[in-house]
C-alpha cells in the first residue's frame, strides 16, 4: 500500500511538471516534435480494427477510435 502511494505521488509530480512545460508550448505545433512525443507517450498499441491505445508516461490510457 505504501509503495502504491509513493508511485502515485511520483506519477503526479511527473504529470504536474509535464503540464507546466506543455502550457509553455504554442497552441498548435507547426511540426512533429520527437522530444515532446517521447516525453508524453510511453507506448502505442494498434488493434486489428485500427483503434490505437496510447499509454502516456503519466499512466493515463487514451483510446483513439478510427
Amino acid at each position: 500500500m505504501a509503495t502504491e502511494i509513493r508511485q502515485k505521488g511520483t506519477r503526479k509530480r511527473v504529470f504536474d511538471r509535464f503540464i507546466k512545460e506543455a502550457e509553455k508550448l504554442p497552441e498548435v505545433m507547426p511540426e512533429f516534435d520527437e522530444v515532446l512525443w517521447s516525453a508524453m507517450v510511453e507506448s502505442v498499441t494498434v488493434k486489428e480494427n485500427g483503434e490505437m491505445l496510447f499509454m502516456l508516461t503519466c499512466g493515463t490510457e487514451v483510446m483513439d477510435a478510427k
